[in-house]
């Protein structure tokens, strides 16, 4: 991204890829509740309800296109700003039955517009309940304020030591995952699905590649390492013996991706990386690209996965982001 792109990233972040327009359409919503309604009947426009009225068709027109659409990232967001307008609804209406209710009006008869339209014989009561509509709102909308604070404040999230905030997990062009974890089945299954699980939990939205969830044909594996922003090659015995996890690793090379190496030691007496380098040399075809597939994954140090310690798996996660 340029350098505009990344000053600018607080009005587009927080909103899905293909939504990134959204705050344009809440700023049209704002402006029009704000400004250009007192442009409606000008001249008697404080008397009347026609104002109230179209500022509530406003607000249920934003939130059902709001609900459908779902632009925000995150659901708590989204929740947010169903309160948010739901909320100021309530007091457009709240606002149209104090109109119709107005002290000092004459409230018996047929002409009592205030009994014919909320049952209501009095202005003492209307305003009660508008009184009381508003402060339950108000109230529901300061609990799941709080109730989520706390809830972000207890939740196992990795955050960053600069900013104190979650990982900005901005997906490339052309990708539709952030992670693809390569591994082989007959050694690390589980312990690459515990990982994908792990990650998943200590780090909001990310989207990981995992053959168990995605795959459907084998064929598709160099188009699922193409659509990934980044390459998990998580080592155990047997890996560079299998053809799929050569062909991953071939495709990540090929197209430069990223690339993370983990694995986890069960046998201290053993020295995994050499181990893997071996296995490597032994396996891996003779060609032209011996020598680049091999300062591709040996070129950076590996992350060392303790799975049976939890704080370990947390030093191991934060060495990922």
């Amino acid at each position: 991204t340029s350098s505009l792109a990344e000053a600018c990233q607080f009005l587009w972040f927080d909103y899905n890829k293909d939504m990134m327009f959204w705050e344009v359409i809440d700023l049209v919503r704002k402006i029009s509740l704000t400004g250009l309604i007192i442009f409606i009947d000008t001249e008697e426009g404080a008397k009347r309800i026609l104002r109230l009225l179209v500022a509530t068709a406003i607000c249920v027109l934003y939130g059902t296109i709001l609900l459908y659409a779902r632009p925000y990232r995150r659901n708590d967001d989204l929740i947010l700003a169903v309160l948010s307008n739901l909320l100021l609804t309530c007091c457009f209406l709240v606002g149209i039955i104090i109109h119709q209710c107005i002290e000092g009006e004459e409230m018996d008869g047929e002409n009592n517009v205030c009994m014919k339209l909320f049952g209501f014989s009095d202005s003492y009561k209307a305003t009660a309940l508008a009184v009381v509509l508003t402060a339950s709102m108000l109230i529901s909308f300061v609990l799941f304020t709080i109730i989520q604070s706390v809830n972000e404040l207890k939740a196992p999230i990795v955050r960053l030591v600069s900013t104190n905030d979650t990982p900005r997990l901005i997906m490339p062009g052309g990708c539709k995952y952030h992670l693809f974890v390569s591994h082989i089945w007959a050694s690390g299954q589980d312990k690459a699905h515990k990982i994908a699980r792990m990650l998943k939990l200590y780090i909001q939205g990310v989207i990981i590649w995992l053959d168990v969830d995605v795959l459907e044909n084998l064929g598709d594996l160099e188009n699922a390492v193409k659509e990934s922003a980044h390459f998990i090659l998580f080592y155990s015995e047997g890996y560079f013996k299998s053809l799929n996890c050569r062909r991953e690793v071939a495709k990540a090379m090929e197209l430069c991706k990223p690339i993370t190496v983990m694995f986890e030691v069960d046998d201290l007496s053993l020295n995994k990386r050499t181990q893997m380098k071996e296995e490597f040399d032994k396996f891996w075809p003779g060609d032209s690209n011996l020598y680049n597939a091999s300062n591709y994954i040996f070129g950076q140090d590996s992350i060392v996965w303790i799975g049976n310690d939890l704080q370990f798996s947390l030093e191991s996660i934060k060495l990922m982001t």
